[in-house]
């Protein structure tokens, strides 16, 4: 009786998906982050022209994504199961419009801009005498 060759095990996972905004179009150069909830390890990619993002090579586990580009909140994904062999499409990732620092406010806190601050251009700038 001849042995027959064993079929390679894939114990690998891969994780894709594609960032949106609101309206539907794509968003590209996010900053992907996907961090092994077991490990602590993390792993950095950014979406493509498509708003495509991929990480293959993924060990068995629990996963968090966080979505991050410049003008956009946050996004984050959490509890992403991966097991051996699976290949896991996310879908459309939809990231809203809004800066990091309003996730910084404490409730209750409002913004007054006030002349003479960073990021406001004073009247009296550039004068002299």
């Amino acid at each position: 009786m001849a042995a027959m060759p064993l079929a390679a095990q894939n114990v690998s996972a891969t994780l894709n998906g594609t960032v949106r905004d609101v309206s539907g179009a794509v968003i590209v150069n996010a900053g992907v982050t996907l961090t092994n909830d077991a490990t602590g390890a993390s792993r950095a990619a950014h979406s493509n022209a498509e708003g495509y993002f991929v990480f293959t090579d993924l060990l068995a586990g629990n996963y968090s994504l966080a979505l991050e580009l410049s003008g956009f909140k946050k996004y984050r994904l959490n509890e992403i199961n991966l097991t051996a062999g699976q290949t896991r499409a996310l879908g459309q990732l939809t990231m809203t419009l809004g800066e990091v620092a309003d996730h910084r406010r404490r409730s209750g806190e409002h913004r007054h801009p006030r002349p003479g601050l960073s990021g406001y251009a004073s009247s009296a700038a550039g004068r002299s005498g």
